[in-house]
């Protein structure tokens, strides 16, 4: 293994890591790449890794931010919305929660939304949350 005093190189047969330190103190520039975690995917969600930094180890983060990515992107493609209960996990709450809180903050939020700005309502939380989000 090479290190230098700007990053950390390993190469292991055809997989390639490098992580490249941020400024002080900042979350890295992951520039680690396979079929999942691609430049789209690194591009897209560096915002939200930058809140998740420390929360989450590198590794577990190469492996949810693909995920990360596509759930956002279908949030977006369907017009949905995501309420997470303050208890989720943290790549829940700050990757694709539109609105964290706890039971009572969610219900009223769900209770003031307009069906037609967000058709798809989605309850991270225990059931009996989803069930006060519900439209006439």
């Amino acid at each position: 293994m090479a290190h230098t005093a700007s990053s950390q190189h390993t190469m292991n047969d055809d997989i390639t890591t490098r992580v490249t330190p941020g400024a002080r103190g900042a979350a890295p520039l992951l520039t680690y790449r396979d079929h999942q975690f691609t430049d789209e995917v690194a591009r897209a969600t560096q915002p939200v890794w930058e809140r998740l930094h420390g929360l989450l180890a590198d590794v577990d983060w190469l492996l949810k931010a693909p995920l990360i990515h596509r759930i956002n992107q279908l949030k977006q493609e369907k017009r949905a919305l995501i309420l997470a209960h303050n208890y989720q996990l943290p790549e829940i709450a700050y990757g694709v929660a539109d609105l964290v809180g706890d039971s009572l903050q969610l219900a009223e939020y769900a209770a003031a939304l307009d069906k037609d700005e967000a058709p798809i309502v989605v309850m991270c939380g225990v059931h009996f949350m989803a069930e006060t989000v519900f439209w006439a």
